[in-house]
């Protein structure tokens, strides 16, 4: 008897033998094909139940991780770095000039444009290599389990380089025209915070997450205060190359 889940058959529900008979009646017939639809029931409810969980992890406009789910994946990677003496990164990205096609070609447009940043950001940094986050507005963040504070500023540099030369094209309706096209008007300012190097600081080593996140911040900021489009670290005002 097939199990399905929705249209798809995922297994099949046998019986062998029987004591008595070679064959089965009616209603034995009946009876497992009532426990088949027990079971894709079941499975059913499972599958939905971890689509659920999933999808509370994540960010709709983007399909990135939420911040939620980064704040506690960030404390988990910490925990494993502490325990196995591993060195981690964050990376605090934040868009320039936003705003400005925001308020030239309107917020369907600005969103479609986070989209794209967050389709790169994927491309760059693969599930197996980080976290991707979209941290709010055009704000996003990575964890990079692992990666040492040079490795961590070349990431960074990659991504604003393909930020950077990325002509971001934008389907703006069939009542808008044609395909709006974006390009040198975005790029990113970006910082990055190495878990080892505020370790070796008087302060020492962060409890949690949110010093971690906030140092990066910090180093964004001194990229957008340098000029913007830049790779920043907490050891310096110059942009790390």
């Amino acid at each position: 008897m097939p199990i399905q889940v929705g249209r798809s058959t995922c297994g099949v529900l046998q019986l062998v033998n029987h004591r008595d008979r070679e064959s089965f009646i009616e209603e034995e017939l009946k009876l497992l094909s009532l426990f088949a639809g027990f079971i894709s029931t079941s499975l059913q409810n499972v599958l939905d139940a971890n689509r659920a969980q999933e999808l509370a992890k994540r960010d709709d406009l983007t399909g990135l991780y939420n911040d939620r789910y980064f704040n506690q994946q960030l404390n988990d990677e910490i925990e494993r770095a502490d325990r196995d003496a591993l060195e981690l990164c964050v990376i605090f990205l934040d868009l320039d000039h936003f705003k400005e096609v925001n308020d030239q070609y309107g917020h369907l447009v600005g969103s479609q444009t986070l989209a794209h940043v967050g389709r790169l950001l994927a491309e760059v940094v693969p599930p197996e290599a980080g976290t991707v986050a979209r941290y709010g507005g055009d704000e996003f963040v990575l964890i990079l389990p692992s990666a040492d504070l040079r490795r961590g500023l070349e990431i960074a540099e990659t991504i604003r380089n393909r930020i950077e030369a990325t002509v971001f094209s934008i389907d703006r309706g069939l009542d808008q025209g044609a395909t709006l096209e974006i390009g040198d008007r975005i790029t990113a300012s970006i910082g990055v915070a190495s878990y080892r190097a505020m370790a070796d600081t008087d302060d020492g080593p962060p409890s949690h997450g949110d010093r971690l996140i906030r140092s990066a911040d910090q180093a964004m900021y001194r990229a957008k205060a340098l000029g913007k489009n830049r790779v920043c670290h907490p050891g310096g005002d110059a942009p790390a190359s």
